[in-house]
This record gives C-alpha cells, structure tokens and sequence, in this order.
C-alpha cells in the first residue's frame, strides 16, 4: 500500500488497522497475492486519473476477548495531485476471522448471470472493486453519475 495512503488511513480510521495475511482463514490465505488479490488491492477506482487503493480493515473487538466480534470495513483511498489520498469507510457485515478476499476487476464487458435484474450485460470503464470467497464471487460497479451497480459472478 503507498505510503501516504497508509498515512491517510490512520488519519481517518485510527482504531483500524490493515487486515494482514494471518487474518484470513487457511482457504482465503492460500489465494492471497499482494497488490491484485487479498486485503490490498490497487486500480483506479473513480473517474479520474490517479490509482486508488481499496484495502479491507479490521477494528478492535467489539466484546472484549471475543476475536469474532473483530469488525471489518473496506477503505478505500482515492489518489490525488501530488500523491495526495482521501479515504473512506463503508461498512460490511463481516467480522474476523476474515473468509473472503478482495480483487481488481478490470474495465470490460461482463455478464452478471446470478443477478435477477439485469439481463444485458453490464460494461465497466473503470475499475471495480470485486468480492470472492469459496461461496460467491461479485463486483460493484461505479457509474459516471455516482451510482453503482452490483454483478454476482459467481455462486
């Protein structure tokens, strides 16, 4: 993770810290690749020019000595002039130990064949942020006018 994102988390999250490679369960940690698959991921993630970073964070336990209890949020960090990022936090509903990973998914032209919604295919001019575990495997998708379209890819 680039540094000056690092720093830009710790000003925004500073009870989080970045989920390591021990954190996943045994399947998950076996999938891990440092910058394209696993907690740390890099692309550019909005409509502007500059790599974004989104990596998964994990906060103190909620109920003291209970690992479960462990939150996880994704952060994402936008890239900016002069190696300047802006963070932010969304919320899952996942906790510790953590059994999902996060992926780059390249701009394209994807099929989302599990989604109910939508019947043509949903096209990409960014990068998403994309979920996988051994139960499912989806993306949110960014559109130009803010709205974000989810693609389950995988059951």
């Amino acid at each position: 993770m680039p540094s000056a994102a690092l720093r830009a988390l710790k000003v925004k999250a500073p009870q989080y810290r970045l989920v390591r490679r021990s954190d996943f369960t045994e399947d998950e940690a076996a999938n891990v690749v440092e910058g394209v698959s696993g907690a740390v991921i890099l692309g550019r993630f909005n409509y502007d020019a500059f790599v974004d970073v989104a990596a998964l964070v994990i906060g103190p336990a909620t109920i003291a000595g209970v690992p479960s209890s462990r939150p996880i949020k994704l952060a994402i960090c936008y890239g900016g002039v002069h190696g300047a990022y802006r963070c932010v936090l969304k919320k899952t509903d996942r906790s510790f130990p953590v059994d999902f990973r996060l992926e780059r998914v390249p701009a394209g032209t994807y099929n989302c064949p599990y989604d109910d919604k939508r019947d043509e295919p949903l096209v990409t001019t960014i990068d998403s942020i994309g979920w996988t575990s051994e139960k499912a495997s989806w993306f949110e998708a960014v559109a130009p006018d803010g709205g974000s379209y989810t693609c389950l890819t995988g059951d």
